[in-house]
This record gives structure tokens, C-alpha cells and sequence, in this order.
């Protein structure tokens, strides 16, 4: 099982996305842990799931953010990989990988996998996510499911 979670708590660490016009809507800085940013100005919600590489993001301040995974098998790091992820709606989304663990001391060699997925946003803070991994190599292994859920607080 994978659990990560982020949290803002300097000020001035949330977003500043403009407002048209209003300057003082802009000025993001006075939030933080025990002045969190309020829902209004909440940055769209976004997840490092279902794929299987781990990418940078920001929270806004005051704000909490959870991913947890289940899989079959245990979740490892691929430092090569190309996701691909399409928005078919507001709420529905598929993504697509390939992954690789190159230049392993595995004597059955690299590892590589294919990865899709589908992330269904239920709530403005609250993302499920399922998919598979399937293994391309010897050393991968052959079939592994997954399910997730990624909630802002």
C-alpha cells in the first residue's frame, strides 16, 4: 500500500492565480496552517495517481491532501517512463504509461510495464482511481491491479 500526503505551512506558500481585476483576491500570502485558503480560491485539485511515477505539485496553504494505492504487489519506482492521461469529462479521466527500471542487477533483466487507468472525480476533493499494470519483461511482474483514492482536506 502507497500513502503520501502534503501539507502548506509557511505563509505565502499557496497559489497566486490572477483574479481579473482584483488585486486584493490575488494577494494569496496571508494564508496558512491556522489561516487556510478558503474554498473560493481553491486551486483545481491535482493528483499524482494512478500512474506509476511520482510528479512534483503544490497544496494550497492550510490545506491537506491524501493519496493512498492498493496493489497486488508492492509499488516500486520507474525513474524512466511516459505517461499520457485525457479528461473525457469534468469527472472522467484515462491514463496510459509505459515504465521502465533500466540497468537492474536482475538476471532476468529490466524491468517494464504498461500501465492504464481510470480516475473518476466524485467530488471537488475527492478523486477514486483504478487501474492495471501488466508486465512486459521477464523480470516485471505479469498482471497487477490497483485502486486508489486521493482526498483534500
Amino acid at each position: 500500500m502507497r500513502a503520501w500526503a502534503a501539507i502548506a505551512f509557511a505563509p505565502g506558500c499557496g497559489s497566486r492565480a490572477a483574479t481579473a481585476g482584483n488585486a486584493a483576491a490575488d494577494d494569496r500570502s496571508q494564508y496558512w496552517l491556522f489561516n487556510p485558503t478558503p474554498g473560493r480560491l481553491l486551486r483545481e485539485m491535482t493528483s499524482d495517481g494512478p500512474d506509476t511515477t511520482e510528479s512534483p505539485f503544490t497544496v494550497d496553504a492550510g490545506r491537506v491532501q491524501t493519496e493512498t494505492a492498493l496493489s497486488v504487489r508492492c509499488h516500486a519506482e520507474y525513474p524512466a517512463s511516459a505517461p499520457f492521461s485525457y479528461e473525457w469529462s469534468e469527472r472522467l479521466g484515462t491514463c496510459y504509461e509505459i515504465a521502465a527500471r533500466l540497468h537492474t542487477q536482475d538476471p532476468r533483466g529490466d524491468v517494464v510495464l504498461l500501465a492504464t487507468g481510470v480516475t473518476h472525480k466524485a467530488r471537488k476533493d475527492l478523486q477514486l482511481d483504478a487501474g492495471v499494470n501488466v508486465g512486459v519483461t521477464p523480470a516485471a511482474d505479469r498482471v497487477n491491479p490497483f485502486i486508489g483514492a486521493t482526498r483534500r482536506f
